[in-house]
This record gives C-alpha cells, sequence and structure tokens, in this order.
C-alpha cells in the first residue's frame, strides 16, 4: 500500500486516523452532546460548512470522529495549534 503525500492549502480535513468506515461508531448521547458542543466552539460561524464536509465524507462511508482546529482548516478561520 502507498501514500501520497503534499503540501495542502485551506480548505482542507487531515488525519484519518480515528475515522471509521461503513459504520457510525456509537458513544453515549452525553458524549455526542459534548462532542456537538465542542465543534460549536471549535468552529462557530464554519460549523455549517465543516458539518456539509463531514457529510460527504459520509456519504462515502467515512466517519470522521476526529474534527478539531488541528484537523480541518475552513478558508478564514484559524489554524488551532496545540
Amino acid at each position: 500500500m502507498v501514500i501520497e503525500m503534499t503540501i495542502v492549502k485551506p480548505s482542507f480535513i487531515l488525519d484519518f486516523g480515528k475515522s471509521s468506515l461503513y459504520f457510525k461508531p456509537e458513544y453515549p448521547s452525553d458524549a455526542e452532546e459534548h462532542y456537538q458542543k465542542q465543534l460549536e466552539e471549535t468552529f462557530g460561524e464554519y460549523l455549517p460548512q465543516v458539518e456539509l464536509a463531514l457529510s460527504v465524507l459520509e456519504s462515502f462511508g467515512i466517519f470522521y470522529i476526529d474534527a478539531s482546529g488541528n484537523n480541518i482548516k475552513v478558508n478564514g478561520l484559524p489554524l488551532e495549534l496545540d
């Protein structure tokens, strides 16, 4: 298997290590609520763009469960670095 890596420009989604294929992982409802709140705080007004990108991935059977400012960059939103 080969992985091709290139330099990217925004908008992008990186790090698919915590993704799931073909099924959405099940989490307790409070964990899902916490994750949703974290998304809202991280992406603010850009959340609809992020949710659209995540839903497109899901349409291909990719469930991306590591949406953060380090892994998703939307034009206009500064990159969050730990």
